[in-house]
Formats: structure tokens, C-alpha cells, sequence
């Protein structure tokens, strides 16, 4: 994007009085100068701004793709050409999936724990050590554990292929930090002032 700013010096001339002159001196005028009003639509002159480029679309690059590739965790990112990524979904969905096994794991033994103690023909490990109130706090902590790793699973599934998709709309925008300022000298002639001198600023950014 680029702004143009124009600051406008102006000098006119001052009225000189010959010697010898009566009381009624006169002023010189100055000189009806014609210009061309193109001269004055500042910030619309093509001397002012700066050359448009225009950013061609990769019709090859398709989100849609991205997405369906994405299903495959980590395809879409293969796609899109972001590599690094698909060890961060991978060891993501890795350890989720762990703890949604050792969750499950823990839900079962102490639901084996609590069935024994239920059974009045058996005797569990933890008879005198936990109460019945306290076997089932044990379980119930288990199955929120179990059911909060599978939510953060699905969570990641869904957020690598959201991931996927942002990045293919993205593939071909321009992230370049080109912040630059640019200044040169302008002249216009006023009718009404004369020579007009200026500068004209123009920020890239």
C-alpha cells in the first residue's frame, strides 16, 4: 500500500518599486501562468504513486485439496508445503492417544476393584485402605480423565485440518516486512501563487 504525502512550499514575489515613482506606486503583477489541472489531483497523479502490482492466483493450490488431504493428519500440511508441522501433529495426537489408553486402562482396574468389593464372596486388595465412597471418586476421576484426553484428541484432529485449509487460502499472500520510505521533489505552477514547490512523500508498507 502506498500513501502519498505532499508538502507544498510556496514563494511569491514581492512587489518591487522603482525609484522615482509617484505616490501611487504600483505593484508588478505576475504573470497569468496556465496549468495543467492534472498538475493539482494530489494523490492522484501517476507521478505519485507507486506502481500497482498485482499478485497472480496459484489456481493449482486448491483449499479444498488441502482439507481432503488433510484427513490424513498431517497431509494437508504436506500439501501446503509446511513439513515442520507434521511432527508437532503427530507427537500431539500421540500423547493424547496415550493418556486416552492409560486413562482407560486405570477406569478398568478400578471398576474391577469396586466390583470386587460388591461381591461379598471376594475380597479386594484395598479392603481397609479405601472406603466404598472413595473406590468410586477413584473411578469417576478416571472416566473424566479418559473422556477430557479424547475431546483434546479430537480437538487436534479437527485444528490440523482447520490448520490445512487457512494455510492453502493463504499459500500465495505476501508476508514480506517491506516497510520503506521514499521522498522526491515536486513542482506545480499556480495561477494564482506562481511556482509552487513541494515534496512528495510515498511509505510502502
Amino acid at each position: 500500500m502506498t500513501a502519498a504525502f505532499v508538502l507544498l512550499l510556496s514563494f511569491s514575489g514581492t512587489a518591487q518599486v522603482e525609484e522615482g515613482e509617484t505616490e501611487n506606486d504600483s505593484i508588478h503583477e505576475l504573470p497569468n501562468l496556465e496549468a495543467d489541472p492534472n498538475l493539482f489531483r494530489f494523490g492522484q497523479s501517476s507521478d505519485l504513486e507507486a506502481p500497482k502490482t498485482e499478485v497472480e492466483e496459484d489456481t493449482g493450490h486448491s483449499p479444498t485439496k488441502a482439507t481432503l488431504l488433510s484427513l490424513i493428519p498431517g497431509g494437508g500440511q504436506i500439501y501446503n508445503d509446511k513439513w515442520w508441522k507434521v511432527p508437532i501433529i503427530y507427537g500431539g495426537l500421540a500423547t493424547s492417544g496415550y493418556f486416552i489408553y492409560d486413562n482407560n486402562q486405570q477406569l478398568r482396574f478400578w471398576t474391577n476393584i469396586i466390583n470386587q468389593r460388591l461381591d461379598s464372596t471376594q475380597t479386594d486388595e484395598y479392603e481397609g485402605i479405601y472406603s466404598d465412597n472413595q473406590l468410586f471418586t477413584i473411578q469417576n476421576s478416571y472416566r473424566r480423565y479418559r473422556d477430557l484426553s479424547i475431546i483434546i484428541t479430537v480437538a487436534i484432529y479437527g485444528l490440523q485440518i482447520l490448520d490445512a485449509n487457512v494455510d492453502a487460502h493463504l499459500y500465495n499472500f505476501d508476508v514480506s516486512d517491506d516497510i520503506s520510505l521514499h521522498w522526491e521533489p515536486t513542482f506545480v505552477a499556480d495561477p494564482r501563487l506562481g511556482a509552487v514547490y513541494g515534496a512528495s512523500f510515498r511509505i510502502r508498507f
